[in-house]
């Protein structure tokens, strides 16, 4: 009797283990069981655990779900460009209108931003954000008040914006300066959020705290970013720089933050530098954002504490 050529007719995903033993008869019971086990969903599961994250968590009803509420708004869209060359910035008012839903109570809330979720009639999901307070030592207020006056507001709002513009300008260099050094000890899966400006127009939002928009009274200008997961790494604090980690993602954000201070002519650094997991590239990467800048002049933004902490 002829013997079957198994090095032809093995499935791919067994023959390492039926091919790779000499000892083993092709007539061998175990051998051919192997070869007929199917594959399970928990095998399955198994080996793309580490691979695989879920953000699931299951809602506990201890009592009433609270039922958001949203108003319609109408944003223009303003955008921050960046000369390649120099890093100089400028704003650019856009033709682009953005019309969707505002919740009207604040998503999340720091020292000094409120974040609220902007669903668009294009099905797009975004986060935007306003200052609530301007300096350190003033009072917490309402959520949907405003203590100052909107140009006040779009002075640190577009500082903002020009630190997200800036910080992907300097991450430019930094990972082009690591190519022409043929330096490969680097994570390039790193990017500053995409962000933009978008005015109130039309009619105000109650979370804006303005009472009316007119053309002597424009409506507040938010901080617009994309929605994204809320898992957030620190890898650097306000007046805290070095980093204790020591994985090639954390060591590549160290240097970045050296980098800057060296391109920068020495005159600013970035701190309280944070990302999210996300797609950069198509790749598994980090997106940085809510940076912050220390500058010897201490005039990039809310925070900049100056030479005094460079």
């Amino acid at each position: 009797m002829s013997q079957i050529n198994w090095a032809e007719s093995v499935d791919e995903d067994i023959a390492p283990s039926l091919l790779g033993s000499k000892k083993r008869s092709v007539a061998d019971p175990a051998a051919l069981s192997a070869a007929k086990r199917p594959r399970t969903l928990h095998s399955t599961l198994n080996q793309s655990a580490t691979r695989l994250r879920s953000e699931f968590r299951p809602s506990a009803l201890s009592g009433p779900v609270a039922v958001v509420s949203r108003t319609r708004i109408t944003l223009k869209r303003i955008d921050c460009i960046v000369d390649p060359r120099t890093g100089d910035m400028q704003f650019e008012s856009s033709e682009i209108i953005l019309r969707g839903r505002l919740r009207n109570d604040p998503l999340s809330s720091g020292a000094m931003k409120n974040v609220y979720d902007f669903l668009s009639d294009n099905g797009q999901s975004y986060v935007v954000k306003r200052f609530y307070r301007l300096t350190e030592d003033s009072e917490n207020t309402a959520p949907n008040t405003l203590p100052f006056t909107v140009d006040e507001h779009l002075v640190q709002i577009q500082a903002e914006a020009m630190r997200i513009g800036l910080g992907q300008w300097f991450m430019n260099a930094f990972f082009q300066h690591a190519r022409d050094r043929n330096v490969t000890a680097i994570d390039f899966n790193i990017a500053f959020t995409d962000a933009f400006l978008a005015e109130e127009i039309e009619s105000p939002s109650p979370a804006s705290g303005i009472p009316q928009i007119t053309a002597e009274s424009p409506g507040i200008t938010w901080l617009v970013e994309p929605k994204r997961s809320t898992s957030v790494e620190h890898f650097s604090y306000t007046l805290v720089h070095k980093s204790r980690k020591k994985d090639l993602r954390s060591s590549t954000i160290y240097a970045f933050a050296h980098f800057v201070w060296g391109h920068s002519n020495q005159t600013m650094i970035f701190a309280d530098l944070q990302g999210t997991p996300a797609l950069v590239g198509r790749k598994d990467g980090l997106v940085l954002f809510d940076p912050m800048t220390h500058t010897v002049a201490g005039n990039s933004g809310i925070g900049d504490f100056d030479e005094e902490k460079l």
